[in-house]
């Protein structure tokens, strides 16, 4: 095989990932983005605030428990809102690989996680970062939130999730016992005390 079929085909895969994703989900607009957590529930907001990665994207999922449900696409620079029951969570960002983040979520209480993208062999890795609310520098970190767009699910979002669950599961199933098996888990935890009492 010529040495850069490998590549080709890496390329394209990202190619389908990325300039499919990309247009899936909806950009919502700041003035109707009224977010907040219903009553007795939390609200988590991920994002990716930086444009390292360039247009790889990555997919979030709720695995708690035995039960799963699909999050969403986000790409560099956007950020999405995600309402759920209060309590122990799991969540997970899926690239070329999956990463986890146990979460102990209060209620009536608004989380942000941050999406970190690293390298990969094909593609971007990512990570999920805990934003704590005690932060030593506040004003910038809500700068970053505010700078970030608004996305969120569409019916072409939900399909691509469904299309691609297989390869989905194949990864939690792949990484997940790799996760467990760490033992600093400093970061990738949402403790209680992160929640803040609005959506900024």
């Amino acid at each position: 095989m010529k040495p850069w079929v490998p590549v080709g085909v890496g390329l394209l895969l990202l190619w389908c990932f990325t300039g499919c994703a990309s247009k899936m989900m909806a950009e919502v607009a700041d003035a109707e983005a009224a977010y907040a957590p219903a009553a007795g529930q939390a609200l988590v907001v991920f994002l990716r605030p930086t444009h390292f990665g360039g247009a790889i994207q990555s997919s979030l999922h709720d695995i708690t428990g035995d039960g799963y449900r699909f999050v969403g696409i986000v790409a560099a620079k956007t950020k999405i809102a995600y309402p759920c029951e209060p309590g122990e969570r799991l969540f997970m960002v899926v690239g070329e690989s999956a990463d986890f983040m146990k979460a102990e979520l209060l209620p009536d209480k608004v989380y942000y996680v941050v999406i970190n993208p690293r390298m990969g062999a094909w593609k971007a890795r990512f990570s999920l970062i805990a934003a704590r609310k005690h932060e030593d520098n506040p004003e910038k970190f809500i700068k970053r939130v505010q700078e970030c767009q608004w996305v969120e699910n569409t019916e072409a979002s939900h399909q691509w999730a469904h299309r691609n669950a297989p390869s989905i599961h194949k990864k939690k199933n792949a990484y997940l016992p790799k996760w467990q098996a760490r033992t600093n888990h400093e970061m990738d935890v949402l403790l209680p005390e992160d929640g803040f009492d609005r959506v900024f």
